[in-house]
């Protein structure tokens, strides 16, 4: 087994509170319902991409390899602008507390003693700090943002914290952040700690021809098909092309 130095594994059984009580602290923050799911000095990976590159896609396989294959939390959440629960900074947080609740007695015992006052009286910086208690009990955690570049425009405290969280407990706090390659993201998430990776947009090109390639090579060729396949290889260039391809082939895996 894993030595874990000072931490100790807690069982849900032992958990502070009833499943009664935790439900009652959900309701209370208002999280997001949703329908889908070793370096010791390095806990952060940002992924950078144009739209479409696939960058959900890879959030969202991260989050369901670890959910089945880790027995520590697997916090996630993501960032939508057309969305209303979906583009404040403060949702992430909420949601990030509700999905930490099961895992940490720690911020039961705290959450259980705000249920008197109302969400609104705390502010953003506490419910951080809350988080942050709250995960000093768990020996290992993952964090997923996904879309960033989708938070709502006042978002300066947010970007400060997750610099913060880029150096708390590096090598047991992992950290995964997937985005558009803004200027102002550059700018703001400058802790150098934070390992980052760009997804090329030719490169992304490539594998999307590839895969129609090999998705085609069996079937039966058209008239015309060396033409056809030359005008694809030119649409494979377009947005609306990269962005629809990985989720085909996410729903066929």
């Amino acid at each position: 087994m894993e030595d874990l130095g000072d931490f100790e594994l807690v069982s849900h059984d032992d958990a502070v509170l009833t499943l009664e009580e935790m439900d009652e602290i959900r309701e209370w923050l208002h999280p997001t319902d949703y329908k889908y799911h070793d370096f010791s000095d390095h806990g952060s990976l940002w992924v950078k991409g144009v739209p479409g590159a696939g960058k959900s896609v890879i959030a969202a396989s991260i989050i369901q390899h670890l959910r089945t294959t880790e027995d520590f939390p697997v916090l996630f959440f993501f960032f939508r602008n057309i969305v209303a629960a979906n583009f404040l900074p403060r949702a992430l947080l909420q949601d990030w507390l509700a999905q930490l609740l099961p895992y940490s007695p720690k911020l039961q015992f705290t959450l259980r003693s705000c249920l008197d006052s109302s969400l609104a009286e705390c502010s953003d910086n506490d419910l951080f700090d809350i988080f942050l208690d709250g995960i000093s009990s768990v020996p290992r955690i993952y964090c997923v943002v996904d879309a960033l570049d989708e938070m709502s425009t006042n978002n300066g405290p947010l970007l400060d914290n997750l610099n913060i969280l880029a150096q708390h407990r590096p090598d047991s706090l992992k950290l995964l952040i997937t985005s558009r390659p803004k200027q102002y993201l550059q700018s703001a998430l400058r802790d150098s700690s934070i390992v980052r990776i760009s997804l090329q947009q030719k490169l992304v090109d490539l594998d999307i021809k590839a895969y129609l390639h090999h998705s085609t090579q069996n079937r039966p060729r058209p008239a015309g098909y060396a033409r056809n396949k030359a005008d694809t290889s030119r649409c494979v260039e377009g947005t609306h092309f990269r962005r629809q391809i990985p989720m085909r082939s996410r729903r066929n895996s």
